[in-house]
């Protein structure tokens, strides 16, 4: 079941604002998903969902390519981008989210971690929507200058937003200075504090970005207003630090540990057990970084990993009682994330060739039934009932993530007796597993 995005506040600046309006613009459409929408511009669910994230601005090609797909004037949304643009270029104004050079806003003293012992029942949710960005959309270590502005900005939006600016300012040490207030109330109380009061688990937010002495293997940039760095690849590892927003980090390579929600503006938060090394040995969840190693880096083993998947098996049972349904299952050594892909022509395209098509979308099995994904068939669009149809299920480490571990049957739908090993070949295997892990 999808999520519902990220609220974004209008007030908060341009960029804000015109990642509402790009919602709007969505929702008047009739709030079509961000993978039809992809199929339609020509960019990627994800660069898409982060067009309308209000965090980073998207680019004019982007911009029209979401407007355009939604129906929208593209002429007005083109100077509409020019105008943000150039205010958001424009020396002197408050940081928007695109220049990395500038501080990001003061946070209350002694912020709550983000992260959370992991719990037993299920992964762990981490806050705030985003999603991964795809390999092919990483930033560089510097992120790219908007382009120069080809329209100049008027006086009244220089002025709308300076005032609303000023605004938030006075409204955030307001706020800061109530913030302190009660801490003193409470520090002065007659009850003595208690011995758990302050535990390893809290810390300040930096109010600098990190630095590095050497470039890493790839890069990543936090998107919460706190993001923890920890000594194991655990919510529940020692909390060394936490980051504020909009730091670009260089990172050496990645281990296995616990699985962390990756929430996203796209679709459901999808489970991701990757976790981030940066220079000297320390761990940040994956899940909670906009960017992605490079898709042949293999993980590290580091202090408190675990191995990585090694073997899968699937299978496919029916309920007699429900027509055009069954249910995808697998179990594994190492598999801690399950994705499945089934090869087929859908039934309202005749004449088409098969391909490969994504089942539920990449799940972790809390229990010890195994990865259990619903599948419906004989429905438009989706697999026919009578034909066999090859089946593959996956070892994912996150969404757009897979590995190499995978096991393939060919089976019936409707009568899953037929059930029975396939041989496909690698690049087969490697198409389907690449499907099977990708973010719906």
């Amino acid at each position: 079941m999808a999520r519902k995005p990220r609220p974004v506040d209008p007030t908060a600046g341009p960029l804000q604002e015109f990642a509402h309006d790009l919602r709007a613009l969505r929702e008047k459409a009739g709030s079509p998903t961000y993978r039809s929408l992809a199929h339609k511009a020509g960019f990627g669910a994800t660069t898409l969902g982060e067009a309308a994230g209000g965090v980073r601005f998207p680019s004019l090609d982007v911009t029209l390519a979401y407007a355009g797909a939604c129906g929208g004037d593209l002429d007005a949304w083109r100077e509409r981008w020019q105008e943000v643009n150039a205010l958001l270029s424009s020396p002197g104004e408050e940081d928007q989210g695109t220049d990395e050079a500038a501080d990001p806003p003061p946070a209350p003293a002694a912020a709550a971690d983000p992260g959370a012992p992991a719990d037993p029942a299920g992964p762990v949710d981490p806050g705030d929507p985003a999603d991964h960005a795809d390999p092919a959309q990483i930033a560089p270590s510097a992120p790219i200058a908007p382009v120069s502005p080809t329209a100049p900005i008027t006086p009244n939006v220089r002025l709308r937003w300076l005032r609303r600016s000023r605004l938030a300012q006075v409204a955030l040490v307001c706020a800061v200075a109530l913030i302190a207030g009660v801490a003193v109330v409470l520090s002065r109380g007659g009850d003595h504090p208690s011995p758990h009061a302050a535990t390893a688990n809290t810390a300040n937010v930096d109010q600098v970005c990190p630095t590095f002495g050497k470039p890493g293997a790839f890069n990543g940039e936090t998107y919460l207003g706190q993001t923890a760095v920890r000594t194991g690849p655990s919510t529940s590892a020692r909390l060394v630090r936490n980051v504020p927003t909009g730091c670009w980090l260089q990172f050496t390579g990645y281990c296995l540990g616990a699985v962390v929600l990756d929430r996203n503006d796209v679709g459901q938060p999808l489970p991701d057990e990757r976790w981030f090394e940066l220079e000297g040995g320390d761990l940040m969840a994956s899940a909670v970084i906009h960017g992605n190693p490079p898709a042949t880096m293999r993980p590290n083993s580091c202090p408190g990993s675990v191995a990585g998947p090694q073997a899968i098996s699937v299978g496919i049972v029916a309920d007699p009682n429900l027509r055009d349904w069954a249910v995808l299952s697998a179990h594994g050594t190492g598999v801690r994330i399950a994705g499945y892909a089934a090869y087929y022509a859908p039934v309202d395209a005749p004449g088409t060739a098969p391909d490969w098509h994504e089942v539920g979308a990449p799940t972790t099995a809390p229990t010890a039934d195994g990865f259990d994904v619903p599948w419906t068939f004989g429905k438009a669009g989706e697999a026919p009932d009578g034909a066999p149809v090859f089946v593959v299920a996956t070892a994912c480490l996150a969404g757009d993530a897979p590995t190499g571990v995978t096991n393939a049957i060919q089976v019936v739908p409707s009568d899953p007796r037929t059930a029975k090993p396939a041989a496909l070949s690698a690049a087969m295997l490697a198409k389907a597993a690449e499907v099977a892990c990708q973010i719906p």
